[in-house]
């Protein structure tokens, strides 16, 4: 089995050699489906955070100080945990998890509970601030509270002792039903029995998620979704590439099998790379980092029903096609899509704006 110390000597050996993005892609491209798996001592997650530390500082002059602080804050807890309020949790695993998102935010997922409203806003939090989402997490395993933005969130006992009943991350289990879970939260109903089973509310209409980001300290919360899309799709999808192209936190309601059709074609791809350079492992995993680019088809649908949110950082429309780079499931691809099979797909967005204070308006104030 390939250990987390042999991903440490080979990714060093590839930066000794002044290649960092050998190292990158090693980590997060050949051995990604991996990493949830690993249980690292805290001397290994100290020599990993260091690694990640030594290549940000000379990957193409793109050193990030808000990274470096964030890697920073996980080492000293990685150093002095103290009791985990998780029970159950590895301070060590959840500091090696919580380092590599600080670097990849997409790796943050959902797994097969439905908070993906929570997760959308979740990943656009880690690559906006991600000194503001290592406090979250590391706060929460110290103390059992932490800030979402501006909100404080305050999981129950049911939520800190149940992290062996959902099958995810454990860096992922401790913010996601915090924030989705958190009573000081958006209430909502248990539409499913894993996630009842430690308290996560489900099923956030564009109402729930717009009070959601509104609580967190979001401001110009717009709500794009349902009838204000069916007037002029164009046009939505126009002032959602404007939104997306001025920073905003821009939240898709799709249909989930977009998504699905979208990451298993990058999984096509990503096999369609190994298979052509067997004895180049890492460019092939270089394309496997990579290969969220493409054009595809997607399947005619005759129901335009939307079951899930996801972030989007990429949006360009035309009348012929949409090209969008969108983040679910631990995925971030980028695809070209005709533009009427896209909209089959599509209903509306939310965006928003991280930092500052905005008042509630009276319709939150009712709800």
């Amino acid at each position: 089995m390939f250990e987390i110390t042999d991903m440490i000597k080979l990714a060093q050996q590839y930066l000794n050699d002044a290649l960092p993005k050998a190292a990158l892609a090693l980590i997060f491209g050949n051995r990604r489906h991996t990493l949830a798996a690993l249980d690292p001592t805290d001397v290994e997650t100290s020599q990993f955070i260091d690694l990640l530390l030594d290549i940000d500082s000379v990957e193409d002059k793109k050193t990030s100080p808000p990274r470096q602080s964030a890697w920073k804050l996980i080492k000293a807890y990685n150093n002095n945990p103290g009791v985990s309020k998780f029970a159950g949790i590895s301070p060590a695993k959840f500091a090696f998890q919580l380092a590599l998102r600080v670097r990849e935010p997409n790796l943050i997922s959902q797994g097969e509970i439905g908070v993906c409203g929570a997760n959308a806003a979740v990943i656009h939090f880690a690559k906006a601030d991600p000194v503001g989402y290592v406090r979250l997490g590391l706060d929460l395993m110290l103390t059992g509270r932490g800030r979402f933005g501006k909100k404080e969130v305050a999981p129950g006992e049911t939520i800190m002792a149940g992290v062996t009943k959902l099958n995810l991350a454990v860096a992922d289990y401790v913010i996601l039903t915090s924030v989705r879970g958190s009573a000081s939260f958006v209430e909502g109903v248990l539409s499913s029995r894993k996630a009842s089973q430690v308290g996560v509310a489900e099923a956030m209409t564009e109402r729930d998620v717009s009070k959601m980001l509104r609580l967190a300290g979001y401001t110009e919360v717009e709500d794009h979704v349902h009838s204000n899309t069916y007037l002029n799709l164009k046009e939505n999808l126009n002032i959602a590439s404007l939104r997306v192209g001025q920073g905003y936190l821009v939240m898709f309601s799709i249909n989930s099998n977009l998504a699905v059709e979208m990451i298993q074609d990058k999984k096509w791809q990503t096999a369609s790379a190994l298979k052509q350079y067997p004895t180049l492992p890492m460019i092939a995993a270089g394309v496997a980092r990579e290969s969220g680019r493409g054009t595809l088809n997607l399947p005619k649908r005759w129901m335009a029903n939307t079951n899930h949110w996801v972030l989007v950082s990429k949006l360009q429309v035309s009348a012929q096609e949409v090209t969008i780079k969108l983040y679910s499931w631990g995925h971030s691809i980028k695809r070209t899509i005709p533009y009427d099979r896209f909209v089959e797909y599509y209903d509306g967005f939310i965006s928003a704006k991280l930092g500052g204070e905005e008042k509630l308006g009276w319709e939150e104030k009712m709800a």
